[in-house]
């Protein structure tokens, strides 16, 4: 494992007491994030510990009954809640989707309230939270006949080397050709292996968590005059269907290894082991159990376990692994707040330090770490044993 350091970093341990920006008193005290409650989407997945790209997944579910492709939406968006919970201010961070979708997915936001973060009981004003929202129909995957042409142009300019142009091309077709989100998935796979390429690490686990998304798709229900049926069994939770999906899967366990980001490597493999069960599919896992049992090796071991964080768009989602102990030194830029999602808590906001360490509580399970600043801000996070 690279960046294994010794242990004479400097020790401030907080058993389970966590220091605050915004603390509403001289007490530090941890700030409890928001509640989504109303508004123009149905809730389809709220981030428990899972290694997606937002804490919350939105989405419309709606029904084609057209000829003519209709095309699927993606967008994630950043925004600010007040005391009130009010959204304030909406940021479009990236996405998939044409200026219609766009339209109803920042208005639609703009008219959602939510339950008001707290601190001491009090309410406060939240800003930046992330969230992701998706328009799904009822399509089995395929790709359109528009972007095979294009697609199989990618794959040779990939194949060759021409990585500047695979890159500006790729963008192209997410911005012009494609159009279902397993088109979507297919491209940010290609851009994860131009981003490995031309050794920009960060971008390529963005792109293969991108494209190894889950929908945790909600069924629309098509009208009875609707000339579209729908097989249900090909109307996956993810993006992909399970073969490109356990492939693109492979690759971010790859990637999360070797950037030392243990718990989503682990969580990698543990949703790959459910899929090699459920599909009677032992390939899934090839080669990939004596790495993981060499990462839990590592884990049990005194030697703390380092990587470089990079905020990408501002952000950076850290599954922690079975250790508790975590430190933070070397920043580059500005980081403002570290949110923390446990499986069995609600969302909580730490402030950031430069050289500080602190303790998860051990009765909190299954957390991510997401780290909000400057874009391209960069630090390197350490996880201890004890």
């Amino acid at each position: 494992m690279n960046q294994i350091i010794s242990k004479g970093l400097m020790r401030i341990l907080l058993a389970g007491v966590f220091i605050c920006a915004h603390a509403a008193s001289k007490a530090q005290t941890l700030l409890s994030g928001p509640d989504f409650t109303l508004g123009g989407f149905k809730l389809a997945q709220v981030h428990k510990g899972e290694s997606t790209y937002d804490p919350y997944v939105l989405q419309r579910a709606f029904s084609f009954g057209y000829d003519e492709p209709v095309r699927e939406g993606l967008v994630d968006l950043r925004i600010s809640i007040n005391e009130a919970g009010k959204v304030t201010a909406v940021e479009v961070l990236d996405g998939f989707y044409d200026a219609a979708f766009l339209e109803l997915a920042v208005k639609g936001m703009q008219e959602s309230t939510f339950t008001p973060a707290t601190v001491a009981g009090a309410a406060v004003a939240w800003p930046k939270l992330d969230m992701r929202i998706i328009e799904r129909g009822a399509f089995a995957p395929g790709i359109s006949e528009d972007l095979k042409t294009e697609y199989t142009n990618l794959l040779r300019l990939v194949s060759d080397k021409k990585f500047a142009e695979a890159e500006t091309l790729a963008k192209l077709l997410l911005a012009t050709k494609a159009v279902y989100l397993f088109e979507y998935a297919l491209i940010q796979d290609q851009l994860t292996n131009i981003y490995i390429a031309t050794e920009r690490p960060h971008e390529a686990l963005i792109a293969s968590r991108n494209a190894t998304a889950r929908s945790m798709a909600v069924r629309p229900s098509v009208r009875p005059d609707s000339r579209i049926k729908v097989n249900d069994s090909l109307y996956t939770d993810e993006f992909l269907d399970l073969a490109s999906y356990g492939i693109a899967m492979k690759k971010r366990f790859v990637l999360a290894l070797a950037n030392n980001q243990t718990g989503e490597a682990l969580q990698v493999y543990k949703i790959l082991e459910s899929k090699a069960n459920v599909g009677n599919d032992p390939s899934l896992l090839a080669d990939l159990t004596p790495k993981v049992a060499e990462l839990n090796q590592a884990l049990n071991l005194e030697q703390p376990i380092g990587s470089t964080v990079k905020l990408i768009h501002g952000s950076w989602s850290f599954v922690t692994s079975t250790r508790r102990v975590m430190g933070i030194t070397g920043l580059q830029g500005s980081v403002d707040y570290i949110d923390m999602v446990c499986a069995n808590s609600a969302k909580k906001r730490l402030a950031f330090k430069n050289d500080f360490e602190w303790k998860i509580p051990d009765a909190l399970k299954n957390c991510t770490l997401e780290f909000q600043g400057n874009a391209d801000s960069q630090f390197l996070l350490y996880e201890y044993l004890n």
